[in-house]
């Protein structure tokens, strides 16, 4: 019942050690779904890094905490580009064409992020002018935006773009970020519940 352009998956998410070579331990992230034949490992290199996917929206969906996850997520990742936003704004911004997509630069979300926030699933751009940008010389060419929530409401989105007209967001990118935005949503809610338990703690 959805358009090529949309998707709603809803994958299980392993996580477990691997032996990779000698003394050598990568954390791997199996991110699995019914919807997808197969199982895609995603790696993290560095456990640290791995836990800090997760901690960093310890302090809630922030500008501070949004830079610090699109950080990593370029880092181990072959995208031209990352970004979170709320449902309102650009939160972080890294890699290819941040002088006009980055925090501040943007005087509104793209119109693909706005489907994805509006819909509540993820929605792929084929093409720059799929993307919505405004800017006739970005260089940004298709992107994957999956939005992320805290139970059923949605609070921001996860967006990853490639340059390459050649390299159309497949079911491995697809896996991957609905495997993270669940991730990120899961941090999240835990933090808003421990936001209302200690309010609740303080009325008492």
């Amino acid at each position: 019942n959805y358009s090529l352009n949309t998707f709603d998956l809803k994958p299980s998410l392993h996580i477990g050690l691997e032996q990779k070579g000698p003394n050598v331990e990568r954390f791997a992230v199996q991110i699995c779904s019914d919807t997808v034949s197969g199982h895609i490992p995603i790696y993290c290199p560095n456990v640290a890094d791995f836990y800090m996917y997760n901690n960093h929206f310890r302090k809630g969906l922030t500008q501070e905490s949004a830079t610090a996850v699109v950080r990593i997520i370029k880092k181990y990742s072959n995208y031209a580009a990352v970004s979170i936003t709320d449902t309102e704004r650009v939160l972080a911004y890294i890699g290819a064409e941040a002088n006009h997509h980055g925090p501040g630069k943007a005087d509104h979300l793209t119109d693909i992020t706005k489907r994805s926030l509006t819909t509540g699933h993820i929605h792929i751009a084929r093409s720059h002018k799929e993307i919505g940008c405004t800017d006739p010389s970005c260089s940004l060419s298709t992107a994957i935006v999956v939005p992320l929530t805290i139970n059923t409401r949605i609070v921001g989105s996860l967006k990853m773009y490639y340059t390459s007209n050649t390299h159309i967001p497949d079911a491995s990118d697809i896996v991957f970020a609905q495997g993270l935005a669940d991730l990120f949503s899961t941090q999240l809610e835990l933090t808003e519940i421990e936001h209302q338990r200690q309010l609740t703690e303080a009325a008492k």
